[in-house]
């Protein structure tokens, strides 16, 4: 492990998937590392920050929390709630589902809290008065409120007891301590990450080993560690590189034991931190990332010393990263630091394209969240990447930094990915989805995540597709249109439908259309006749309607008939003209629009004039575009190097970063580009990815 801080002891401490949240003893508030939501709290947004940086001068917090995606929360003196960050399923707690809060922001209600946690997207808290509250998504019943798949932007009682101590939250599920020390669970529980003895989801409070009482809890993204009364610890949920520590890779459903008499213990994501009475500090589970810090062991299924230093007093497991506290006060980190989330002051990133030397030539791409999925010529799948949601299709949830063929056929034409599930068309025209299925994302007849390729439906006309964050869409060969998943913002573009469609529908009308792509909650399509349509959130005027009003059916953008192709971010777009002319519209926050004039774009504005554009791709705030001649240009938010311009600074006019491209393509973080010699090259997001089977060159 590397030292990372020697100033004062911080107090209390949270990780979240790549930001940290750290209480100084005096009270005081800092934060590190991922900023993409504002999740850090200082008023900006867009880029990493390697080292603590106080949020707000007040010198009164007294617990702090971080959600596994991308928000905050913490809690004053008083009792007092505020959050940040990302709240697009209301998991602020504000009463909206708008917003990106880059400061914290009070959580109005009439009690005072003194217990909160974050999930991926759900929030949940304990006031003093012994009341639990919860808040933000519920689609897997994380919230524990009945049947799940509805949004609560403000807090909501959970039941009418009033004997709770405490509560925290896993990726999709939540768990809460009674102040008799009883344990209680819900929400998703594929794995058995509730500990109630089975697999079934539970929309309600469940009680976790009647009878026992609990006296501490560290909870994963789909497991959890628990200390009883008497000093025993014990493990249960997700267990596939070992990270419950009892010596198996066999998922539990019931809590086992795995120690005693530790100081401290914590859960990440696929892999697991102690520190013993002795002051070793203990790793087990999965270490690709280097997380165990010197242990060279890619895994180990038991509690085993990570470093010789006997002087450890606490430990924090981020879902690729460790962060540990020494009894002297000093912070050690070690893992994934792309974002910057050791706070040592540095920043691994891939800022500049690398070839990914795998044999064969890549035809398709699909750029998730930080997966990919490849096709090359002779028609073979490929998928590499980050698989907490199956969308690998490798049949687990390990990931894979290096291409893995998960089909036996070569018969696969094009493919796109989202951020936690993976949509390909073979050559035949049929559809075949793996993944996430939250939401009805894979439009599959049968509910539940698939972790291996199958089926959509028996037809075999799909031509093209394109798939969102939890919203996936198909244009089949006759020009009709299908959509299929959540309808929370309209973004299916089915007034009809009301939550979520889990099978494909056809949009309605007789319009035949080109080509479609999703972005997080909106959608844009070209129809066959040139005119561009757009449907869903506006919020930052991404549909290009002239106004920020939402359409939950297609409006068309503007009035020309020449639109070629069209590719949609996270609140903004790119679009490229049959005379080769690019545009943009929606978010110019960090300059993903090209054009430093404006802030926000409510309708198409010409950009990279003087160029003849042939294709166009969006990141999360991040754009890409290919001149006729080979050119790659990006620009916007550069946080990780996803602008492939040897640098991390964000860009507000298109820079030039590689020769001799035939495609590209972007994920939130991630950009991808095919040379016309089929070699495959990579930027930004690729800690998942080596360049080589042996790893990345110098």
């Amino acid at each position: 492990m590397k030292l990372t801080g020697d100033g004062p002891r911080w107090k209390r401490m949270a990780v979240g998937l790549a930001h940290v949240l750290a209480l100084h003893e005096d009270g005081t508030l800092y934060s590190w590392g991922n900023n993409l939501a504002g999740q850090l709290g200082d008023g900006e947004i867009g880029s990493c920050r390697p080292t603590p940086k106080q949020v707000t001068t007040d010198s009164d917090w007294v617990l702090v929390a971080v959600g596994r995606w991308g928000h905050s929360l913490a809690i004053k003196e008083d009792g007092s709630l505020y959050t940040w960050g990302d709240d697009q399923f209301g998991q602020l707690g504000h009463g909206d589902t708008r917003s990106l809060q880059i400061q914290p922001k009070l959580v109005e209600s009439e009690g005072s809290w003194r217990s909160v946690a974050g999930g991926h997207f759900h929030s949940a808290g304990v006031q003093t008065d012994g009341s639990l509250w919860v808040w933000g998504n519920n689609w897997s019943g994380q919230l524990g409120v009945g049947s799940p798949g509805s949004v609560h932007p403000s807090p909501m009682r959970l039941g009418e007891e009033n004997d709770w101590q405490e509560v925290f939250a896993g990726n999709t599920h939540s768990l809460a301590r009674k102040v008799n020390g009883s344990l209680w669970a819900w929400g998703l529980n594929k794995f058995g990450q509730l500990g109630d003895g089975s697999t079934e989801l539970q929309a309600r409070p469940v009680p976790v080993g009647a009878g026992i009482r609990w006296a501490r809890l560290a909870v994963g993204y789909y497991h959890a560690l628990g200390e009883r009364e008497d000093r025993t610890v014990w493990a249960w949920g997700l267990n596939a590189t070992g990270q419950l520590g009892d010596g198996t890779t066999v998922n539990r459903c019931d809590p086992v034991q795995i120690g005693k008499d530790w100081e401290d213990f914590s859960a990440g994501y696929a892999h697991s931190a102690a520190v013993d009475r002795d002051g070793r500090l203990l790793s087990w589970g999965d270490n690709a990332y280097g997380q165990f810090g010197e242990s060279s062991a890619a895994a180990c299924q038991e509690p085993a010393q990570a470093t010789s230093d006997t002087d450890w007093a606490e430990v924090h497991a981020g879902p690729t990263f460790v962060l540990a506290i020494k009894q002297d006060g000093t912070t050690w980190g070690s893992g994934v630091n792309w974002s910057g989330q050791l706070g040592d002051g540095t920043q691994e990133v891939i800022s500049a394209p690398m070839e990914i030397d795998h044999p064969g030539t890549w035809r398709s791409v699909g750029v998730g969240l930080a997966h990919l999925v490849g096709v090359q010529e002779d028609g073979s799948l490929w998928t590499w990447g980050g698989n907490w949601g199956g969308q690998l299709g490798t049949g687990s949830v390990l990931d894979e930094n290096w291409p893995a063929r998960i089909a036996a056929e070569d018969s696969f034409d094009t493919v796109a990915a989202g951020d936690n599930h993976s949509v390909a068309v073979r050559r035949d025209g049929s559809l075949r989805v793996w993944g996430m299925n939250w939401t009805g994302q894979l439009g599959t007849s049968e509910p539940g995540d698939k972790m291996t390729p199958v089926s959509v439906d028996e037809h075999a006309d799909w031509e093209q597709i394109s798939a969102g964050i939890w919203h996936t869409l198909g244009v089949r060969r006759d020009g009709s249109l299908y959509a299929w998943g959540d309808n929370t913002w309209g973004q299916l573009g089915l007034p009809d439908v009301e939550g979520q469609q889990p099978t494909p529908m056809k949009l309605e009308g007789s319009r035949r259309w080109r080509s479609v792509t999703a972005g997080i909650t909106f959608t844009l399509a070209v129809a066959q006749d040139g005119t561009l349509w757009a449907w869903g959130a506006n919020w930052s005027g991404q549909l290009g309607t002239g106004t920020t009003e939402d359409a939950n059916a297609p409006v068309q953008v503007g009035s020309d008939e020449n639109w070629q192709g069209v590719s949609a971010g996270a609140l903004h777009v790119l679009a490229v003209k049959e005379d080769g002319s690019l545009w943009a519209w929606g978010s110019n926050l960090v300059g993903q629009l090209g054009d430093s004039r404006v802030k926000e774009a409510h309708h198409p504005i010409q950009i990279g004039e003087g160029r003849v554009w042939a294709a166009i791709a969006t990141g999360a705030m991040h754009s890409l575009a290919l001149a006729r001649e080979g050119e790659v240009w990006a620009w916007g938010n550069n946080w990780i190097g996803q602008l492939g311009d040897a640098s991390t600074e964000d860009r507000p006019a298109p820079v030039k970063v590689a020769e001799r491209m035939v495609w590209i393509g972007a994920g939130y973080y991630l950009s991808a580009a095919i040379r016309d010699d089929g070699k495959l090259f990579l930027w930004g997001l690729s800690f998942f990815t080596k360049k080589s089977p042996t790893g990345v060159s110098a």
